[in-house]
């Protein structure tokens, strides 16, 4: 028998058997998914005008007292919102001012003073939303915000037999508020060219005080709430651009509180006064119409 002829051939089925055992051991051509990173992939502009009316009434409990006022209003608002797959940002600012008009004030059911009012305010929010799609035409949004409102209420012309309270001038009441803000967004559409959007929001004031300019002191408040709720219809006229009407009403309550102070006062020395920011409900009702433009 040949030996070096049969160790030649092994060498031979030892180097296939090798190569074919390599080729089965070859690791797989890999395939690479593309998962959408998180984080805003546009950014949105929502400007528009709103009217409605204003009402307001105070309660004040040391001599009970109730005030009565409402008025024609307007305004302009915006949102500036950068938006993504599974989080929206969201800057939102709103200014409001109402016409020049009588408030009465009833002591015990009898009509004790009246006074032209107006007012003002001046709103700034922001939060941050987290989008869940319902099916291929809904989606669902809840956001969280935190927010700054300032708010005036400038008094003039009193008529009121109170002595000395005719001479007044002008008095300006300011209200600074700080809150926090829960919404939830529903955003349907019907079609390609429109949908709705039904807005409700609920907020918490964690800070509130008022400074009337005739008395000259702070006071701060007692905490409060809001809740506020709009519906808007909206049209797409471009592939980045849309129309929309809508409607909102709101109601703010806030709880005041009761203080003591002193003046110098020349003649009679230093007195001591009570002072009351009177608890206060403030409503506010309209349509708004806007436009919507995408990045």
């Amino acid at each position: 028998m040949n030996w070096h002829r049969l160790y030649d051939r092994s060498k031979w089925w030892v180097c296939a058997l090798t190569y074919m055992s390599t080729i089965g051991h070859l690791p797989a051509e890999e395939t690479v998914v593309a998962v959408p990173a998180p984080g805003i992939d546009a950014v949105v502009l929502d400007i528009g005008l709103h009217g409605g009316y204003v009402s307001y009434e105070e309660r004040v409990s040391i001599d009970p007292t109730v005030s009565e006022w409402q008025a024609a209003a307007g305004g302009v608002y915006g949102v500036l919102s950068g938006k993504g797959r599974d989080l929206n940002a969201n800057l939102r600012f709103n200014y409001t001012r109402s016409l020049d008009e009588t408030e009465e004030w009833f002591a015990r059911g009898f009509l004790a003073q009246r006074n032209d009012m107006e007012f003002s305010a001046l709103e700034f929010v922001g939060e941050v939303g987290f989008p869940f799609e319902i099916d291929g035409s809904t989606e669902f949004i809840p956001h969280l915000g935190l927010g700054y409102r300032y708010q005036q209420f400038s008094r003039s012309d009193f008529q009121t037999a109170a002595p000395g309270f005719s001479d007044l001038g002008r008095v300006d009441e300011t209200y600074d508020l700080i809150f926090l803000n829960a919404a939830v967004v529903v955003d349907h559409a019907f079609s390609i060219e429109s949908g709705v959007k039904v807005r409700a929001d609920i907020g918490w004031f964690l800070h509130n005080e008022a400074e009337n300019s005739y008395v000259g002191e702070v006071i701060e408040g007692d905490g409060g709430f809001f809740t506020r709720l709009a519906a808007d219809w909206y049209w797409n006229i471009q592939p980045d651009q849309q129309l929309g009407l809508g409607v909102y009403f709101e109601h703010q309550a806030l709880r005041g509180s009761v203080d003591t102070f002193s003046i110098e006062s020349s003649g009679q020395g230093r007195q001591e006064f009570i002072v009351e920011w009177p608890d206060n409900d403030l409503d506010r009702v309209g349509v708004k119409a806007g436009w919507h433009l995408n990045f």
